[in-house]
């Protein structure tokens, strides 16, 4: 599902609130408000972001914004690096 999401909604690659909102309208059918019993209905915010986590590690769906690679550990040289090769793949 996080991969599904990652893949799917790029701004879910930057910010794991979002992530989380994507992940349960996708797959939960949560559009609004949570109620109190969907809490225990879709997991947690930690799973969700420990998976992320490791999609990303393994340079998969990485983020899309430098600040946010710069804050997760990238270098800056890195993520340009990473982003020039991906054009050329094209």
């Amino acid at each position: 599902q996080v991969e599904y999401c990652l893949s799917h909604f790029e701004e879910a690659r930057n910010s794991d609130k979002e992530l989380c909102i994507r992940l349960f309208q996708t797959f939960y059918g949560i559009t609004e408000s949570m109620k109190m019993d969907d809490f225990f209905k879709v997991p947690s915010f930690e799973s969700i972001v420990r998976s992320r986590r490791k999609i990303q590690e393994e340079r998969r769906y990485p983020p899309t914004r430098e600040e946010v690679a710069v804050a997760r550990g990238w270098s800056r040289e890195m993520f340009a690096e990473f982003f020039a090769n991906k054009k050329e793949l094209k």
